[in-house]
């Protein structure tokens, strides 16, 4: 055998391993690739599990806070607004919209008077404690809380709170200036 053979033959063993070592890289490879893509997809099926229990979970808490703050809203208002939440996916996240609807059209929370977002926020508060699954007493601070609504509408805000507070089981200590919203025991301070 010729030198020149030789050194063709040693070339093709040298190639022929490096072949055999590149198809036996290239198979596990394409094996860790297969394995990947199945954690892909198995992780892609958790996220859209998630994702539906997260509707059902916002859609259960919708209803319950959108029924307790429009029912307080009707009992305050002779035209109440419904309340709503509108729910939307942005940037694997999700963001709640507080709607008001009424007759059919929607309204800007911002552009609505400020004893109706009193009356909202109060509702609002009750159903946090309301939906709390902790098991500690249920009581609400509240600072002037309906200092933006109208005199008109402070008996009604009155039987509200009694309403809340006795449905809910939520004791309910406010500061106020109002004499018509003083309910229960009263502590006057600073007469």
């Amino acid at each position: 055998m010729t030198r020149k053979t030789k050194t063709l033959r040693a070339s093709l063993n040298h190639a022929k391993t490096e072949r055999e070592r590149l198809e036996s890289s290239l198979r596990r490879e394409r094996k860790e690739l297969s394995s990947h893509r199945e954690k892909l997809e198995a992780a892609k099926r958790v996220r859209d599990l998630a994702n539906d229990l997260a509707r059902v979970v916002q859609q259960n808490v919708h209803s319950r806070i959108s029924e307790l703050v429009t029912k307080a809203l009707a009992s305050v208002f002779d035209e109440p607004y419904e309340f709503q939440i509108h729910f939307k996916r942005s940037r694997n996240s999700t963001v709640a919209d507080i709607v008001l609807t009424r007759d059919g059209k929607e309204f800007d929370v911002r552009a609505i008077g400020g004893g109706v977002i009193d009356v909202i926020a109060f509702a609002l508060r009750c159903s946090a404690i309301a939906l709390s699954r902790r098991k500690v007493r249920r009581v609400l601070f509240l600072d002037e809380p309906f200092r933006m609504l109208s005199s008109a509408y402070r008996a009604r805000v009155k039987l509200l709170i009694e309403r809340i507070s006795e449905e809910l089981n939520i004791q309910i200590i406010q500061i106020t200036h109002h004499e018509d919203l003083k309910i229960g025991k009263v502590i006057r301070i600073g007469d």
